[in-house]
């Protein structure tokens, strides 16, 4: 499953930033953060699942130290990228639709905005750097080494997880849920107020109506479609590192076969695999340089 939605996911952010690549014109403003996002689970599903794959199967570590504390740092950068980036895009689609008279995103301004979300979320996943280590077994003269959270930084490690579930997933699914409410909501609004007064009943008023109402039910079932996708990926993880932290002996209760961790980055790898779709396919000018590559 691990390899089949690494490869998967490859395959669609690829695509995503070949046409972006390829198209001078899709590389604008107000795509850049569906680029950053697939730039972030592009990089996921080639560098640190495979490393996550690799430490749930083998049980041992044999890539050293600097790997060790490397390898969940730039995770976590991943993370945070994805869910910023998602995040952004969400306040960006709010302030064109419920406030389009004011400036648009200029292409300076979306630079910035393109470093400052790296680099905010390299500072925000430092701390794992310090958090992991390497333990080193000697059983029957075998010497084994496993990569390992470094047990007397517990307490740290604990507040570093509750602060990281309050600014990667609480946060960003408040925000995303409260901008596509009110995005729904300016819809309605305008289905409502742009009704005409005069030749209401008409057959081309009647056509014209059923397919504003089919575009606003598309447009409301992919929003919420983005919302419950990143809030069913990301909470078991979340879930997971809080249990680990604060219940370990629970948590060896319900995990006895040691499957919870990989499923909870499997999950994390579906959101990689979705957010294509979702942000790219259904989005007309990305989806018509997807069927222009593939055709």
């Amino acid at each position: 499953v691990f390899c089949v939605l690494i490869v998967f996911g490859a395959m669609g952010n690829g695509l995503v930033c070949y046409v972006v690549a390829r198209n001078s014109h899709m590389r604008t403003p107000r795509n850049i953060f569906i680029i950053n996002l697939a730039i972030s689970d592009l990089t996921l599903c080639l560098f640190t699942q495979p490393f996550n794959l690799m430490k749930v199967s083998m049980r041992v570590w044999n890539l050293g130290n600097f790997m060790c504390k490397l390898v969940p740092m730039f995770a976590g950068t991943n993370v945070f990228v994805s869910t910023i980036s998602i995040t952004a895009i969400a306040l960006d689609r709010f302030q064109v639709i419920v406030y389009p008279t004011k400036d648009s995103m200029k292409k300076v301004g979306a630079a910035v905005a393109l470093i400052s979300i790296w680099v905010i979320s390299f500072l925000m996943a430092s701390p794992l750097l310090i958090f992991n280590m390497i333990k080193v077994e000697n059983l029957d003269d075998v010497v084994t080494l496993h990569c390992i959270e470094n047990p007397t930084l517990q307490y740290e490690k604990g507040a570093y997880s509750i602060a990281s579930m309050i600014f990667q997933y609480i946060c960003p699914i408040v925000l995303v849920a409260v901008a596509h409410a009110r995005i729904c909501n300016k819809l309605k609004y305008r289905m409502v107020n742009q009704q005409p007064t005069t030749v209401v009943n008409s057959p081309f008023q009647k056509r014209k109506s059923a397919r504003e109402a089919k575009r606003k039910r598309k447009t409301n079932l992919l929003l919420l479609m983005i919302a419950v996708t990143f809030s069913f990926a990301w909470m078991p993880l979340n879930v997971f590192n809080i249990m680990a932290d604060f219940s370990p002996p629970l948590l060896s209760v319900i995990d006895k076969n040691n499957y919870v961790f990989p499923i909870c980055h499997i999950l994390v790898l579906s959101s990689a695999c979705t957010n294509p779709v979702l942000y790219g396919w259904l989005n007309e000018n990305f989806r018509r340089e997807f069927l222009s590559v593939l055709c």
